[in-house]
């Protein structure tokens, strides 16, 4: 990789979408990308069938070549899509064709262009010295993913957890806890809210771990946990009524443990958004007195219900899971935003940014190595910190 900056694309194109047996028909769509852009030698396939698929494209070419593929995305989640073409004729324009081969993707997967929590990558394969070379590099989309929650992967994660207690297995991640230990001071009577929705196993381990050691700390007052509507169909899940929240007024870790088996064993997440904010919401209800409300999420997934931020009257300190320094993943937006907005804070396991309420309009906010500025009282991400 040589490089990585931030590329915003927008354009405004007539294509025909094919849907079902339905004539073609023209639709105009005009929006904004933001694109992390690379380059590459050539591109090498690594987690084909496993963890990433392929909409594959001729050298020159807008037209997918192999539109089954999208059946590899069933019961997937989407985490990132890169456009990957070649540098040939070397230095040549390619934007038209790369905005008609994204105009492609659009007609069969509309939905991952509104989705915030996507990850999308330009890269550009520079190895190729001949037009006849061209036809054999890879021209398209690779699609990454993973595969979405069931309740049996639920039953798994808990079975993981007992075993965690029990001292039959040893923590392989203690992110987590290290946040929770580096400020169980600063945070008095608070509201612990958390997501149990997805790959949450190895972080409501840490938790329950934390509260078996801390049981007689005054840090915490009230928990509550949240799966993103108890199974509940993606189309079913309305803003602030999804549900799938469970509440507990005491902090004996065995009473937590059993309320996270109930939540964990009644949901299994399924699409890639959450409903934190109205598990705060709802948690918050539950307990009036609470002064800070810790949120443990899921830096992976999106929040579902982010238009209700306004209705929360409290600091909220996230704890992010999945975003580790030594990853490279960068902070969500919308979780920034949130600690932003109820002058809250956000923890990794390296950080802690208590500060983020005072950020001004127009500063820039380095976190984990990416790099975020206030423009009108939102964030915006301008890329990563470029290393001297």
């Amino acid at each position: 990789m040589l490089n990585r900056t931030l590329l915003q694309i927008s354009f405004l194109l007539a294509f025909s979408l094919y849907y079902t047996k339905l004539d073609a028909q023209m639709v105009k769509i005009s929006f904004e990308m933001n694109m992390d852009t690379m380059e590459i030698n050539k591109h090498v396939f690594t987690g084909l069938g496993e963890t990433e698929t392929y909409f594959r494209m001729n050298y020159g070419q807008a037209q997918i070549t192999n539109p089954k593929a999208l059946k590899y995305l069933k019961g997937k989640v989407i985490d990132e899509i890169s456009l990957i073409y070649t540098d040939f004729p070397m230095g040549e324009d390619l934007e038209e064709l790369n905005q008609r081969r994204l105009a492609a993707l659009y007609s069969i997967i509309p939905d991952v262009f509104s989705s915030p929590v996507i990850t999308w990558k330009l890269v550009k394969q520079t190895g190729c010295t001949s037009q006849t070379q061209a036809y054999d590099f890879f021209h398209g989309f690779a699609i990454r993913y993973h595969d979405a929650p069931s309740r049996a992967s639920m039953a798994l994660e808990s079975s993981y957890i007992k075993d965690v207690l029990k001292g039959n297995v040893d923590l392989s991640d203690s992110s987590l806890f290290k946040v929770l230990e580096r400020n169980k001071e600063n945070w008095k009577a608070g509201l612990v809210v958390s997501d149990l929705t997805g790959s949450m196993s190895p972080y409501i381990a840490q938790l329950l771990l934390w509260f078996k050691l801390n049981e007689n700390s005054n840090s915490f007052k009230h928990v509550t946990f949240f799966n993103d509507g108890d199974a509940k169909l993606t189309q079913d899940k309305k803003i602030g009524k999804t549900g799938g929240i469970y509440h507990e007024n005491s902090i004996k870790w065995d009473k937590v443990a059993e309320l996270a088996y109930l939540s964990m064993s009644n949901g299994s997440g399924g699409d890639g958004p959450e409903n934190d904010i109205e598990g705060i919401l709802s948690g918050a209800k539950a307990c009036s007195d609470c002064k800070d409300i810790i949120l443990i999420a899921d830096n992976n997934s999106q929040v579902r219900d982010l238009k209700l931020l306004e209705k929360i009257d409290r600091p909220v300190h996230i704890i992010l899971c999945g975003s580790l320094n030594s990853s490279g993943m960068r902070v969500k937006i919308e979780y920034l935003q949130l600690a932003y907005k109820t002058s809250g804070t956000i923890h990794t396991i390296e950080e802690d940014l208590t500060s983020l309420a005072q950020t001004n309009e127009g500063e820039v906010l380095n976190v984990a190595g990416h790099l975020f500025k206030v423009v009108k009282g939102e964030f915006i991400y301008l890329g990563k910190e470029k290393k001297a």
